[in-house]
């Protein structure tokens, strides 16, 4: 269940990922503007590509494959892991497969 201190960690957390974006993005503004030109539904459906992809980091083999496990091993947890923070319980027969899986997956993430 969620409480206070998961809503104030929450915030906190967007605080901080908030402040390194706009500083990341004030560094960004000093280079050269980027031609940016074209369908902004393309543009994001190629960000949401890099992302899930890893097109460019998977360039450099092993270390590539590498991040782009570690990168799930990390996001897929946390998103099961917050939508089960929901007000509602699994039943056992899916909660505990479940709970297996992200064992497992947490396990070979180390």
């Amino acid at each position: 269940m969620v409480n206070g201190l998961d809503f104030a960690l929450i915030v906190l957390a967007l605080a901080v990922a908030a402040g390194g974006i706009v500083a990341k993005a004030r560094r960004i503004a000093l280079g050269q503007p980027e031609a940016r030109a074209g369908d902004w539904r393309a543009r994001v459906g190629g960000v949401c590509r890099a992302v899930l992809r890893h097109d460019r980091i998977l360039r450099d083999l092993p270390e590539g494959r590498h991040h782009l496990f570690l990168f799930y091993a990390f996001v897929i947890p946390l998103t099961v892991i917050v939508v089960v923070q929901a007000a509602f319980t699994l039943p056992a027969v899916v909660a505990r497969p479940l709970a297996l899986a992200l064992d497992l997956l947490a396990l070979l993430g180390l």
